[in-house]
C-alpha cells in the first residue's frame, strides 16, 4: 500500500467530521493542502475543507487565509459562500452579504444562495432587498415551503402584516401539499395569536397533532401560552407542569444538550409569568 495522497486525507477528514474528530479532520486536510501544493496548488475544495474545519475551532484568522487562496478560482462559488459564514460569525453582515451575492452571480440557480441574501438582508434591515431575494428564491424552488414561510415572516417584522403574511401561505398551499405541515400549523398558530384569535390558535393545535392525547412539547408550550393570554391561569400551569416534566427527563437524558436547557430555561421563566 502506497503513501495517502490528498483524495484520502481529504475523504478521512469528512469522514472524521461526520463522527465529530474535528481536531483529525483538521490535521487531515492540513496533510492534504501540503500534498496538493507539492503536485501544483491546493483544490478549491480541500481549501474551502480546511477553512471549515478552521472556523469550527474558531480559529477565524486562519479560515480567512485558506478562503482568500481558494478565492483565486473564480469559477466556484464555494470560497465566497464559506467567506461569508466566517463574516457573519463576526457580525460582519455587510461583507457577509457581499460575498453571498458573489456566491449567487456564479450559481445563480440556487434557491438556497438566494434565501441566504435575503436572511442577511433582514439582518441589516434591509426588507425590499430581502423580500426580492425570497421573491427570487421561490420562483427557483416553488416546491419548498421554507421559501415561503421567510417571506411571510418578513411581513411580519416589517409591518406585523398577518394579512399579507396568511396571503404568502396561501399561494405557498396551492403550490405545495402541506396542509398537515407542522411549521405551516406553529406559523398560522402564531398569526392568530397576533390577530387575538386565541380560540382559533387552539383548534388548529388540535388538528395539528396526529395524537391529542400525547402531543409533542412545542404543542404543549403553546396551549400553556395561549391559556395563560386567555388568563385561564389553572389550565396554563398544567400544561407548563407537563413541559416541566418533559424537559426535566430530556434534561437528564442528555445534559450536554444546551438547547434543551435553553428550553428549560425558557420554561421556567413562561411558568412563572417572566
Amino acid at each position: 500500500v502506497g503513501p495517502a495522497g490528498p483524495a484520502d486525507h481529504a475523504a478521512r477528514a469528512e469522514a472524521r467530521v461526520a463522527l465529530g474528530g474535528r481536531r483529525g479532520a483538521l490535521g487531515s486536510l492540513g496533510r492534504a493542502v501540503a500534498r496538493e501544493t507539492e503536485d501544483g496548488g491546493a483544490s478549491v475544495h480541500t481549501l474551502v475543507g480546511r477553512a471549515r474545519a478552521r472556523m469550527i475551532q474558531g480559529d477565524l484568522d486562519s479560515a480567512l487565509e485558506d478562503l482568500q487562496e481558494a478565492s483565486q478560482d473564480a469559477e466556484s462559488s464555494e470560497p465566497s459562500l464559506t467567506l461569508a459564514e466566517v463574516f457573519m460569525r463576526q457580525g460582519k453582515f455587510e461583507q457577509a452579504i457581499e460575498n453571498i451575492t458573489s456566491a449567487f452571480e456564479l450559481d445563480p440557480r440556487s434557491n438556497f444562495l438566494a434565501v441566504n441574501i435575503g436572511l442577511t438582508a433582514v439582518l441589516l434591515r434591509n426588507y425590499s432587498e430581502a423580500e426580492s431575494y425570497y421573491e427570487q428564491a421561490i420562483s427557483l424552488a416553488p416546491d419548498i415551503e421554507s421559501l415561503y414561510l421567510a417571506k411571510a415572516r418578513l411581513y411580519m417584522l416589517r409591518e406585523g402584516s398577518t394579512e399579507k403574511a396568511r396571503a404568502v401561505v396561501k399561494d405557498l398551499l396551492e403550490n405545495i401539499d402541506a396542509t398537515q405541515s407542522p411549521a405551516i400549523c406553529n406559523f398560522l398558530v402564531m398569526t392568530d395569536i397576533y390577530d387575538g384569535n386565541y380560540q382559533e390558535a387552539l383548534d388548529r393545535l388540535s388538528s395539528k397533532s396526529a395524537d391529542p392525547n400525547s402531543p409533542d412539547l412545542t404543542t404543549i408550550l403553546q396551549r400553556a401560552q395561549l391559556y395563560r393570554y386567555m388568563d385561564k391561569k389553572e389550565l396554563a400551569q398544567g400544561y407548563y407542569e407537563s413541559a416541566r416534566e418533559i424537559l426535566e427527563t430530556e434534561v437528564k437524558e442528555k445534559p450536554q444538550d444546551t438547547e434543551i436547557g435553553r428550553a428549560a430555561c425558557r420554561e421556567r421563566g413562561e411558568s412563572s409569568g417572566g
